[in-house]
């Protein structure tokens, strides 16, 4: 579904058949949007392709550049193809297309995993983002031989039930005791509206433990989180981004190395974690809950 501004009321000229009919029901709008203008939308069927740049294929936004015959390109796509339009060679990359940048910030669109339960309305521009980091995005499990895929509200009671982990709930900031029991090798950890996967992996050295998040690749870098472990005088201690769970490699490139002097493997693990967004990423946080 899409959906975009109009005048709040349509001429009484207008044809029947051309009249649109338009939704009263305004539910969880993303942030930023007003109701009033929402309601004043109308709902509307189009090819979502044809906001799409012609070159790379990627959503269109401003600046929208057209050729003399009305072919559409984004402005890398102008400065890529040295302001040649890919479908004409005709010049392009001076002027604007004014109408498909208008249309485009009026549009409204549904998250891709509506029918998973997401009920935002967002701008079009913003609807990339927010599929990125939506809660309601499928995951697969990260155990093997398991092929459960689900969204992440379902993850604590599959990995309860069918894995035997536990889940252990924090706050953003705030530091935590985490206690891995004998031969305990992996503690869910649900941090507000997002999840992370600590691990206390078995090595000839002694444990390895490290923390990995269910997101993409491009939110690695929006979580910083800190490991400490104590004994006695000892103080290990780790700071570092969590990895991907998506990430194909089995161990992420820090971790923070306990050695067995430390711990005996018939012993109790303590650990002490504290998990943070950047601080450039807290809006965006704020935005998917």
């Amino acid at each position: 579904m899409v959906r975009f501004s109009a005048p709040a009321e349509f001429p009484a000229s207008a044809p029947p058949l051309k009249r649109i009919k338009r939704s009263p029901v305004v539910d969880d709008l993303e942030e930023n949007l007003d109701p009033e203008e929402y309601l004043n939308g109308v709902n509307a069927t189009f090819d979502m392709d044809i906001l799409e740049c012609h070159i790379c294929l990627e959503p269109l936004s401003a600046p929208i550049y057209q050729c003399s015959n009305g072919h559409l390109a984004c402005s890398v796509c102008c400065q890529i193809m040295s302001n040649k339009c890919g479908t004409c060679s005709e010049q392009t990359g001076k002027i604007r297309c004014l109408a498909m940048e208008k249309l485009i910030e009026s549009l409204r669109v549904n998250c891709i995993y509506a029918d998973s339960g997401c009920l935002k309305i967002l701008k079009y521009g913003t609807k990339r983002l927010h599929e990125s980091k939506c809660s309601f995005a499928p995951y697969a499990c990260p155990n093997p031989d398991c092929d459960f895929l689900a969204p992440l509200k379902d993850f604590s009671s599959h990995f309860l039930e069918l894995h035997q982990i536990r889940t252990w709930e924090l706050l953003y900031g705030s530091w935590n005791t985490v206690l891995f029991k004998p031969h305990e090798k992996k503690i869910l950890v649900k941090a507000e509206n997002k999840l992370f996967l600590l691990y206390n992996d078995k090595d000839d050295l002694g444990n390895l433990a490290f923390l990995r998040q269910f997101g993409s690749q491009q939110e690695e870098m929006c979580f910083v989180y800190h490991l400490v472990v104590r004994k006695g005088k000892r103080r290990l201690s780790l700071e570092s981004h969590p990895q991907s769970i998506l990430t194909v490699e089995r161990r992420p490139c820090d971790f923070l190395l306990i050695p067995m002097q430390t711990y005996s493997i018939e012993e109790s693990l303590e650990i002490e974690l504290c998990i943070r967004p950047t601080e450039s990423d807290l809006n965006s946080l704020a935005a998917t809950k």
